[in-house]
């Protein structure tokens, strides 16, 4: 359970960070 919620956080942040970087450009 906890290993499912490290990986959706993980996702969440590198998806944010996404996010983040076209905002930039």
């Amino acid at each position: 359970m906890l290993t499912v919620f490290l990986f959706i956080g993980r996702h969440a942040t590198e998806l944010q960070q996404r996010h983040t970087f076209y905002n930039w450009l």
